[in-house]
């Protein structure tokens, strides 16, 4: 095993195209010594070769940036039950390159006759000041003691509806055995995240348990194409029911630790609950103006534009209210491809007009949110500190600091300057997610709430009827960052029933149901269609009261 990583000749050989995960992920042949109990820390820098191999999908052009991967470093603990604990999981960050990268955790195997280790681990790479994330492994062998060799990594799956590619490539690597002195509080951090994730199931067992639901539907089949789909899971039951992770090469090994982008998820459980937050602690927050925060509105057309303005998507200011049309224009493209904060505002102040009353016209703009973003961040900075951070000291810290999130889960891109990006941006592990979109739902009955409960109220309706914002596009809402969609004639029931949820660019929806059920899937063929599942879901336990129930 793992002998083709001893030199260039054999892993050029091997790997003239990308492997099988199965051929990636193995334990020991039988015929292998017993596996080694070790216990094993230490540092590693895995510089890749000049340019990886390439292929690519659908419209995706050539990128030749993207073709060079940059050195990575990472410290390791092998602990004594097979686990490559990547001590630095979060981003990072170099400050250089087309990359930003994450090792996960991973496992290991001990070679024969003391011939070191075997590693295999998650590798994901973000395009930098963007949100696509895309997705595969590293493999590598390492000796006992310090040393060099040779490694190899593949990505064969994306979310990411611009650019789908196939990169894979070898490299050599530089290990260091050394004792760390936070591995411990590192493994005890994530022993204790594991242990609090919310129980999960197979779909197999799923469908074991309700061998009446329709699988098809609530696996989007026929709806969403198969190779579009990134992840997809629900809840129910008190229990994560969690498709496998597909890619090019089989199913993805390490699918609790699929890299997740928020997109515009972030307008909700960054913006949304952000506010609702802060509202709560401040009331009066969300009426505050725009132009007293932000020095950079202050024109007389911002002057009646409120901070709940902004969440909602109402400032005002648009050059044309037809859907989405101000948003996928290819002036926006300044906007996100901005990397200076004086670059963003500048653009989200003044590329608009006035043209409407501030709360009367719904106009969907990511750059709205990030004036939110830069007027809280002001705010913070103003009552409690110029050090303190919107993202880390407020949200993190603050709302969400019962959660036991991952360390990627408490990373949000900001601009140069300091400020979130706060409507895009973050990312996330599945098992974040739920706990997320969770917590949000127990807010609505909570003792001791810490979201503003009239705004989540609007946000996130239950029973019947719906106060929020109607968009006027069809049977959709949009209150307080979280849309909504009207299904009162999709399920019979017998009173106007409205779903929340969340939406990203490409295909990302995260339903949230009646009964603290949740429905979610990551995809990025620019497919947005979810009820089918929804309904599925409803046939197993009804979602509301049906029109047939309500005369028996």
């Amino acid at each position: 095993m793992a002998d083709w990583l001893q030199s260039p000749t054999l892993l050029a050989e091997k790997t003239r195209v990308p492997l099988h995960y199965d051929q990636l992920v193995q334990p020991l042949e039988a015929s292998a010594e017993p596996q080694r109990i070790i216990d094993l820390q230490g540092w590693l820098r895995l510089t890749p070769g000049p340019v990886a191999n390439i292929r690519l999908y659908g419209d995706s052009e050539p990128a030749p940036a993207a073709q060079q991967l940059p050195t990575m470093r990472s410290r390791w603990l092998f602990d004594k039950q097979g686990l490559s604990l990547s001590v630095d999981d979060g981003l990072q960050e170099p400050k250089t390159g087309h990359w930003d990268y994450v090792i996960g955790h991973g496992r290991y195997w001990t070679l024969p006759e003391e011939q070191g280790l075997y590693v295999v681990a998650p590798l994901h790479l973000v395009e930098k000041n963007q949100n696509c994330v895309h997705n595969g492994v590293v493999a590598m062998r390492l000796p006992f003691t310090s040393g060099k060799g040779h490694f190899y990594y593949q990505i064969t799956s994306e979310t990411c509806a611009y650019f789908k590619a196939d990169l894979w490539g070898t490299g050599e690597l530089d290990w260091q055995p050394k004792l760390l002195a936070d591995a411990t509080d590192k493994l005890k951090a994530y022993r204790q995240r594991q242990a609090s994730k919310l129980p999960g199931i197979s779909i197999e067992q799923f469908h074991d348990r309700y061998p009446q639901a329709d699988m098809d539907a609530l696996l989007l089949k026929g709806a969403v194409a198969a190779e579009d789909i990134s992840q997809l899971g629900w809840v129910m039951d008190n229990a994560h029911v969690r498709a496998a992770c597909p890619s090019r090469s089989g199913d993805y090994p390490f699918c609790e630790q699929l890299l997740l982008p928020s997109f515009s998820t972030a307008k909700s459980f960054i913006a949304g609950n952000g506010l609702m937050y802060l509202e709560h602690r401040y009331p009066g927050l969300k009426d505050v103006k725009v132009s007293a925060l932000v020095s950079q509105c202050t024109a007389p057309s911002w002057q009646q534009v409120s901070l709940l303005d902004l969440l909602n998507m109402r400032s005002g200011h648009y050059l044309s209210d037809t859907y989405m049309t101000d948003e996928g224009a290819a002036h926006s493209q300044r906007f996100f491809n901005a990397v200076t904060h004086e670059d963003k505002v500048g653009y989200a102040c003044k590329q608009f007009p006035k043209q409407a009353a501030a709360g009367e016209r719904f106009v969907y703009q990511s750059s709205q949110t990030y004036l939110l973003g830069t007027a809280l961040q002001q705010f913070v900075w103003e009552q409690m500190g110029s050090k303190q951070s919107l993202i880390k000291d407020v949200i993190e810290d603050g709302l969400y600091r019962d959660l036991a999130l991952s360390p990627i889960a408490r990373y949000h891109r900001h601009s140069e300057g300091g400020v979130p990006f706060f409507g895009y941006g973050s990312l996330m592990y599945n098992s974040d997610l739920v706990a997320i979109a969770r917590f949000t739902q127990a807010q609505r009955q909570a003792e001791q709430p810490r979201l503003d409960s009239a705004m989540l109220a609007q946000a996130l309706p239950q029973g019947t009827g719906y106060s929020g914002h109607h968009t006027g596009e069809g049977q959709l809402g949009y209150a307080n960052g979280y849309w909504a969609l009207e299904v009162t004639q999709s399920l019979e029931c017998n009173k106007p029933t409205w779903l929340a949820f969340m939406s990203g660019y490409g295909g990302v929806t995260v339903a949230f149901l009646p009964d603290n059920r949740l429905f979610y899937y990551f995809s990025d063929g620019h497919v947005y269609r979810w009820l089918a599942a929804v309904k599925a879901l409803h046939a197993l336990a009804p979602l509301c009261q049906s029109n047939t129930e309500s005369r028996s």
